[in-house]
């Protein structure tokens, strides 16, 4: 787990007589089976969400230090998805990174994010599941509602998502669902006469719920 993006265990455990699962996708994954996320389509499915309601900037709210600084997999498919799909639309955005899950990290990332005002329509995503409840604080102290004075769109676990207040529109991220595709996959590579090899890379696609912290487009607006 929490593979890097040039992990040194990767030739390791390609070398292995036993079955290895990565739960992540390094750069060469060497022969083995990869299961995750699909953090890619996760990335393009907040900004589309965004987009698709009129707003008129984006921040990207990134991951903390030691995790970027290792190269976790994960942090460069989202976010460079994310950039990539806010560029496809036009849509200026801004980088906010890294934020570590600690109080004056995320007062200071949410200052950075408000710093234009939240004149016009002003959307946050926020993969950093570690600092969202922090964000979420951040925002509160300065008065700021997510869905009334601003959108946010956070990729976290539904409990989590619903749990929150507002309850929060979310890319769900569910680590139970990866652990079972992850045995599946360990299982077929063990018996694969029974069910076929596993794909070398599986993705479980994530799944947006709307809910409270996006604003209605404009459009919604007018024509109830």
């Amino acid at each position: 787990m929490d593979i890097a993006t040039r992990d040194e265990r990767v030739p390791v455990a390609a070398s292995l007589s036993v079955p290895v699962i990565l739960i992540g996708v390094p750069e060469d994954p060497a022969g083995l089976s990869c299961v995750d996320l699909d953090h890619k389509l996760a990335a393009r499915m907040a900004v589309d969400e965004l987009a698709q309601t009129g707003h008129d900037r984006l921040v990207f709210m990134g991951y903390p230090a030691a995790v970027v600084e290792r190269d976790v997999n994960y942090v460069r498919r989202f976010l460079d998805a994310a950039c990539e799909t806010a560029d496809g639309y036009g849509l200026p955005y801004e980088l906010i990174s890294p934020i570590e899950p600690r109080r004056d990290s995320a007062q200071t990332a949410v200052d950075r994010a408000l710093a234009g005002g939240t004149e016009g329509r002003l959307g946050i995503v926020v993969p950093n599941s570690s600092a969202l409840q922090l964000i979420l604080n951040a925002l509160q102290v300065r008065g700021v509602v997510p869905g009334r004075d601003l959108s946010l769109v956070a990729l976290c676990t539904d409990v989590v998502a619903e749990q929150a207040e507002p309850p929060l529109t979310n890319l769900s991220i569910e680590p139970r669902d990866v652990s079972l595709r992850a045995m599946e996959t360990l299982f077929r590579l063990l018996e694969p006469s029974l069910a076929g090899a596993p794909p070398a890379v599986d993705l479980l696609p994530p799944r947006l719920t709307r809910r409270d912290s996006v604003l209605p487009s404009p459009a919604s607006r007018r024509n109830p």
